[in-house]
């Protein structure tokens, strides 16, 4: 990778791990690649550490242009159980839709309906959908 890359390269590297890890590999990631997305996030000057917090990383402001928070949750790099409040403080969800996935009570059900909705939502944040 480039020392410097532009908005538009940063967002376009998201868009493709999004397109892997959403519609080709398992969902959520497993550990070793949500390893290497957290650290190719704070190479692309996306987060940061927060120095009075040690092990705490915060988005930068790059970061929050970019909408890392929901590419994490859309790789599946977040917790899960976390995702359905990210989409709704989002404003993707309603707190109805909220509320019907933290009623599934099978985690294998919560896990495949979070999964369903991202997919769902993912033209209207990463434009038309490619053909998987």
């Amino acid at each position: 990778m480039s020392a410097v890359m532009s908005k538009i390269e940063i967002m376009e590297k998201l868009r493709d791990l999004v397109d892997h890890h959403l519609f080709e590999a398992p969902w959520p990631a497993e550990e070793d690649d949500v390893s290497a997305f957290l650290d190719l996030l704070q190479k692309m000057g996306l987060d940061e550490t927060v120095p009075e917090r040690e092990g705490a990383t915060r988005y930068t402001a790059l970061g929050v242009e970019c909408e890392a928070e929901l590419v994490c949750c859309f790789i599946g790099a977040h917790d899960p159980a976390e995702i359905p409040d990210i989409l709704e403080r989002h404003e993707l969800v309603d707190e109805a839709e909220v509320d019907a996935l933290y009623s599934l009570a099978d985690e294998d059900d919560y896990l495949k309906a979070v999964e369903e909705l991202l997919r769902r939502l993912y033209p209207r944040l990463f434009g038309k959908l490619r053909e998987h």
